[in-house]
């Protein structure tokens, strides 16, 4: 008689649950309001050993959320490499400006299928200035 023991050594992949644990970055915003591309330093997780380093090829995610963090749009991908592992924290500028207001930031490292979980949010004010414009009036008599 077979005995189901209702456990999983970690032998296989269950649907949805990693097979390894990659640690998660670390983010901190540069905390420059000014600017519509938010900075981050990034630590990437490194000295505790595979799998749970940052590896070659491995993909950066960023992600910001606009709404309290109800719903999440892409702000940077990034694909990791050796220089950067080892010299880490790394500084990473998103590619699309964004509009005056308050946002969420998130990272997570993936290597093909697997992810780490997602960085503790980042909360970010963007505040930027208004473009001056110079009005030269020019009057005739």
């Amino acid at each position: 008689m077979a005995l189901g023991l209702g456990f999983n050594l970690g032998f296989g992949r269950a649907k949805g649950v990693p097979s390894i644990t990659i640690y998660a970055p670390v983010l901190i915003w540069d905390e420059d309001s000014s600017d519509t591309r938010p900075d981050f330093y990034v630590d990437i997780p490194s000295g505790n050993g595979a799998p749970f380093d940052a590896q070659e090829d491995d993909v950066l995610r960023l992600e910001y959320s606009g709404n309290g963090g109800s719903s999440w749009s892409a702000y940077l991908t990034h694909t990791l490499t050796p220089s950067e592992i080892a010299g880490d924290p790394i500084i990473v500028t998103g590619v699309g400006a964004l509009s005056n207001g308050d946002y969420l930031f998130r990272a997570r490292i993936e290597r093909g299928g697997d992810m780490s979980e997602w960085s503790d949010s980042e909360p970010v004010t963007v505040v930027a200035a208004a473009t001056k414009r110079n009005v030269i009036l020019v009057f005739r008599v």
